[in-house]
């Protein structure tokens, strides 16, 4: 999240890049503007015969923000890392940024040596807006590992298979939706994301649409991803003790939203939950299972607190990423139609054309597997991780990396490595599938979530749903190039909205039943579903 600091910073700094910046540092080191960081006017010392890791030459005090592009930031970084090497150091007034271009350093510095790699940095909108009580950006330390650990009761990768039959269900009604209305498809695949997550971690059953609780939890999700946006006190942290009416302070407003918004993710829909348990309503979920765990023989619950942020952590964390796969899904099946093809008549010859997928198919369906691999690898939906925070000097192949830097590993540059995965650019499910002598390609998923001590800890449950919700598309839906009012096709641009997940920009097609024996089987699932789902308790 934090790279984005540094375009807030050069945003804000643009009618100042003429400056003569040697003159500015020069008048400024023992001046007002040597508050802003201990770091701003002095380097910080490194020991003899080791240097800080190389990166474009900055300007003094500024540092490199002038050299960062206004968006796709990790793309630049690979630039870098072409001319620097894998790892690229750049500077935002004292506050150091290390580019990790490559697996091999990544899995070196954040797996290895998680006890001095696995904190966060502060975010100072996040601060402000109350977030941190979201266990991916929490510091490293006894909270946030007892926030993981309720976290891994639920989604080790033994535990998830007990989520499956909601998965499946949740995929009918996804089917259903855009069956009735195809156009709207990202929508339907947003929803059915946040629905399944409030139904796990809650035990409550939403809406078919405009259910409450998801709007709440929507603009809960849109407030959190603007706080790690272009704020200028994420950047110059001194300005958050700025009052409300001074000139520039709009951000204050902003955060007193978010703030009002935060609290009530946290606990509106944890004692929504409650009360559903309370009246014997709640389904088996998250919420009841820890509750129930926690609480002493004198009905009194220890770190209900804790409980309601980890659970409403999921919805934060899970909902975005897994919609934004889906419809990077969708778009590649419209520009790669022979891949379509491809994974129907896998699903047809093993599965047949009168039922739809469960996850018993999955073991059966390599392409459909290898699918859901080049989902995660091409054009990532999170292009640069969550950033890490060092949090004691270290060395690293003759370099020195300072305790507070912060960590930005490029997700994008490792997965659009053309030495690993050659012709990175296009859809290619075929390069994970086995072949005579051929090495094997680094699997996506050991980048695609994270890494060390922060990966994704629901990273088994996303993969079950990307894999079961593809299955299930293919398997009834034709997808096409839309066309034009004179029957010319449109073809969807490659284009991305570049935040921190990144998805593609809005785009039509044509989602039509392959058969009316297809649209059968949907309408047959939904009949069979249960009005109460169970969600079996974890162990």
């Amino acid at each position: 999240m934090s790279h984005k600091v540094l375009l807030d910073v050069k945003r804000a700094m643009a009618p100042y890049k003429t400056w003569d910046w040697e003159q500015v540092s020069y008048r400024t080191c023992s001046g007002p503007l040597s508050l802003i960081s201990p770091h701003a006017c002095i380097n910080i010392h490194s020991p003899e015969h080791c240097s800080f890791p190389p990166g474009p030459k900055g300007l003094p005090l500024v540092g490199n923000i002038f050299d960062m592009p206004s968006s796709e930031e990790w793309v630049k970084a690979r630039e870098w890392g072409e001319k620097y090497g894998d790892l690229v150091m750049v500077k935002n007034f004292g506050t150091r940024y290390l580019f990790v271009n490559s697996y091999e350093a990544a899995f070196d510095l954040l797996e290895k040596r998680g006890n001095k790699y696995s904190s966060r940095p502060v975010i100072p909108m996040f601060e402000l807006e109350e977030w941190t009580w979201f266990t991916a950006v929490m510091p490293y330390g006894e909270e946030h590992r007892h926030s993981r650990q309720f976290l891994h009761q639920f989604f080790h990768k033994a535990a998830t298979s007990r989520f499956h039959e909601v998965q499946v269900t949740s995929t009918h009604k996804l089917l259903l939706a855009i069956l009735e209305n195809p156009a709207k498809f990202a929508e339907h695949l947003h929803y059915s994301a946040g629905e399944l997550i409030i139904r796990i971690g809650y035990g409550y059953q939403a809406k078919a649409k405009n259910d409450p609780y998801i709007e709440l939890a929507e603009r809960a999700l849109h407030a959190a991803t603007e706080a790690e946006g272009f704020f200028l006190v994420n950047a110059l942290p001194i300005l958050k003790y700025l009052p409300e009416w001074f000139p520039g302070a709009h951000f204050l407003n902003t955060a007193k939203i978010g703030r009002e918004l935060s609290r009530q993710m946290r606990s509106r829909i944890f004692a929504m939950a409650k009360k559903l348990i309370e009246n014997g309503k709640a389904l088996t979920s998250m919420t009841s299972t820890l509750l129930e765990q926690n609480t002493d023989i004198d009905g009194q619950v220890t770190h209900e607190d804790l409980i309601a942020r980890t659970v409403g952590t999921i919805y934060i964390a899970g909902t975005d990423t897994t919609s934004s796969v889906l419809v990077k899904f969708i778009q590649a099946m419209v520009l790669y139609p022979e891949t379509m093809r491809q994974g129907q008549a896998e699903l047809d010859k093993v599965i047949g054309m009168d039922t739809l997928p469960t996850m018993d198919d999955r073991p059966k369906l390599p392409y459909i597997n290898a699918i859901c691999k080049e989902l995660l690898r091409y054009q990532p939906t999170a292009p640069l991780a969550i950033a890490h925070y060092t949090t004691e000097d270290d060395y690293y192949n003759g370099f020195y990396i300072p305790a507070g830097t912060i960590i930005l590993p490029n997700v994008w540059a490792m997965l659009m490595d053309p030495k690993t995965y050659p012709e990175p650019d296009k859809f290619k499910p075929d390069r994970w599938l086995p072949s005579d002598g051929a090495k094997q390609p680094l699997q996506s998923n050991k980048m695609a979530f994270g890494f060390g001590r922060r990966i994704c800890p629901g990273r088994h449950f996303a993969e079950d749903s990307i894999f079961i919700q593809v299955a299930s598309i293919l398997a009834v839906f034709d997808i096409q190039m839309a066309v034009d009012a004179n029957g010319d096709p449109i073809v969807p641009k490659e284009e991305y909205i570049s935040a921190f997940i990144r998805k593609p920009m809005p785009f039509k097609c044509k989602i039509t039943p392959r058969s009316d024996r297809s649209a059968e089987l949907i309408q047959r699932a939904i009949e069979l579903i249960s009005p109460v789902h169970e969600t079996p308790k974890a162990n």
